[in-house]
């Protein structure tokens, strides 16, 4: 559990750095904007409802963060399939900062998923109990 808490710090931490080496431009072109701001959005969720796992251990609240988990992912590929387009038309910083920054948010969250499978695990144990 602490190295997945270490690891979401340290992509929280990536992201952070490509929007500070990219100030006071955007890192994200407007076309995906509201992509990046809903998974940034879902991590925060996420990462609340972590803490209030990680303080108030409870299996369904851990089934919960698992079925979450699967809108991130969603979102992550529809950044691949934007880049991947023949109408992407964006310079190679923002192909570069967008696929990064998508595997940082999606990963984040499966950091997330993880966590929440270990402590439904230690409540109950019982691995079934998550899927």
């Amino acid at each position: 559990i602490s190295a997945s808490l270490e690891r979401m710090g340290a992509l929280a931490g990536h992201i952070a750095t490509i929007a500070r080496f990219r100030h006071p431009e955007s890192a994200v072109p407007e076309s995906l904007r509201k992509t990046f701001s809903e998974m940034g959005a879902l991590d925060c969720a996420l990462s609340r409802k972590l803490t209030q796992l990680l303080r108030n251990p409870d299996v369904d609240l851990a089934k919960t963060i698992q079925g979450e988990d699967a809108r991130v992912d969603e979102l992550h590929r529809s950044v691949f399939d934007v880049v991947l387009s023949s109408t992407w038309q964006e310079n190679p910083m923002y192909t570069v900062d967008v696929t990064l920054a998508s595997r940082y948010h999606e990963r984040f969250a499966d950091h997330v998923v993880d966590i929440s499978a270990k402590v439904a695990y230690l409540t109950t144990g019982d691995w079934s109990e998550i899927e």
